[in-house]
């Protein structure tokens, strides 16, 4: 008598398919999960870069604004501290507070410190190049020059000529060329720097506003201009996030950067310090 031997039960199609359709979701489930973290600590490195940036930037500026210089009184038309209004205002929209409720503007800005390592002023300068204000946004640039006590008066030989060189009342005569070699690129992405003065009673002091060459303007001179010994000087930066910044630098013309940048007032990281300034010399 022979037996017949029994089959062995298998996986039938639909246990396959089952089976097959759970390990692509986990696989894709997976995947999605690792991109998303991925993209996570992407925007975290971004945002720790500028954050950087601009926290160093901040850490330097305070440092050589606290060493702001008393200039003698025989130099009466050298700026112990300027800034310059470069841009019109530009206007963000800010979720919750309405439209046009943040406020971004460029100023150029220079100062005068004593040299502690030699008989001689530090004059330092920093400013944007002529392209990137059409634009409103771009590199702040640095330049350092060094100037003995003897040419610290008003003849424009001295110190008083050389800041006239570098400043600028809204003229480009009176610029510095955009070929020169002096200046420094120090922080990118800038859509924000202004600046905020303030008196011994805390007081802010308004300025001195005179067609386009608003700003502060601090020297020896009668208090015509703004005043001759601010006794704080507040300085706010706003620097634009890199994956924005890279996709402003392809527009072809500012009203379209502008109108890109009306609603990401959530990609400007704000950096925001007030600095004492010593009455010393």
């Amino acid at each position: 008598m022979t037996s017949t031997p029994s089959r062995r039960a298998g996986y039938s199609l639909v246990e396959v398919m089952v089976a097959m359709t759970l390990l692509t979701v986990i696989v894709v489930g997976l995947l999605a999960s690792l991109n998303q973290t991925q993209r996570a600590l992407r925007i975290s490195g971004s945002q720790t870069d500028t954050m950087e940036n601009g926290r160093a930037f901040m850490s330097m500026i305070s440092q050589e604004l606290a060493e702001l210089a008393r200039l003698p009184a025989a130099a009466s038309n050298t700026f112990r501290f300027y800034s310059v209004a470069r841009t019109d205002p530009i206007y963000q929209n800010i979720e919750g507070l309405g439209a046009d409720s943040r406020t971004n503007q460029l100023y150029s800005f220079g100062f005068v410190v004593r040299d502690k390592t030699a008989n001689q002023w530090r004059t330092i300068t920093y400013d944007f190049e002529r392209a990137d204000l059409d634009f409103t946004m771009g590199a702040l640039y640095r330049t350092e020059t060094n100037f003995p006590y003897w040419a610290l008066t008003n003849d424009a030989q001295g110190l008083t000529g050389y800041q006239k060189q570098l400043r600028t009342f809204g003229y480009d005569a009176q610029r510095t060329p955009d070929q020169t070699n002096f200046f420094g690129r120090m922080i990118e992405g800038v859509v924000h720097l202004a600046f905020k003065a303030y008196d011994q009673n805390g007081l802010l002091i308004p300025e001195w506003s005179r067609d386009r060459f608003a700003g502060y303007w601090f020297t020896n001179a009668p208090l015509n201009l703004s005043t001759t010994a601010p006794s704080a000087i507040e300085i706010e930066l706003g620097v634009l996030d890199p994956d924005v910044r890279r996709r402003v630098k392809g527009m072809p013309d500012p009203n379209t950067v502008q109108n890109y940048l009306k609603d990401r007032a959530g990609n400007i990281q704000v950096f925001r310090q007030r600095i004492p300034i010593s009455v010393g010399p």
